[in-house]
């Protein structure tokens, strides 16, 4: 005899996943790709930091169990390998565990230093794998470019 679980697609049964659910599985799919990962607990938030390629790539989530969104802190490669896929390959999978787990994210295209990517490179980047825009020249000041990216659906 079947199970609930075995006559139910995956798909449908992220409808059932609390946000909270959603974002651990998240979190916990993504460490298992990790060099090394590190949770961090502020106030109401969540705050994952993860390395992958002998920590030449660090990425931050953070996560309140209320918002829709897990918000990408950041994404930063080592100054020696730029430019040679690394965050493009963590970004992969990154968005591939969030269209998984059903987790729509955010981020500010915000330049870490003058010698990594532009804003517009920035931009052009997250663009890649499913961002976009949502607020330009936002109210704060700082001139960068809010995006979101939308869990893509089985």
């Amino acid at each position: 005899m079947e199970t609930l679980l075995e006559t139910t697609k995956e798909a449908d049964f992220m409808d059932y996943l609390t946000l909270e659910e959603r974002y651990e599985g998240m979190a916990s799919d993504l460490i298992r790709f990790a060099d090394s990962h590190d949770k961090q607990y502020v106030g109401s938030s969540e705050r994952v930091v993860v390395h992958f390629f002998e920590k030449k790539v660090e990425v931050i989530l953070e996560f309140h169990h209320f918002d829709p969104y897990m918000n990408l802190d950041l994404i930063k490669t080592e100054k020696s390998v730029r430019g040679k896929g690394y965050a493009s390959m963590v970004m992969q999978i990154i968005a591939d565990l969030a269209d998984k787990w059903g987790v729509n994210m955010e981020l500010d295209a915000d330049p870490l230093d003058a010698e990594g990517l532009t804003e517009s490179e920035l931009i052009r980047f997250y663009q890649k794998f499913g961002f976009r825009i949502v607020d330009e020249n936002d109210d704060s000041g700082y001139g960068f470019e809010f995006m979101r990216r939308i869990a893509k659906t089985p």
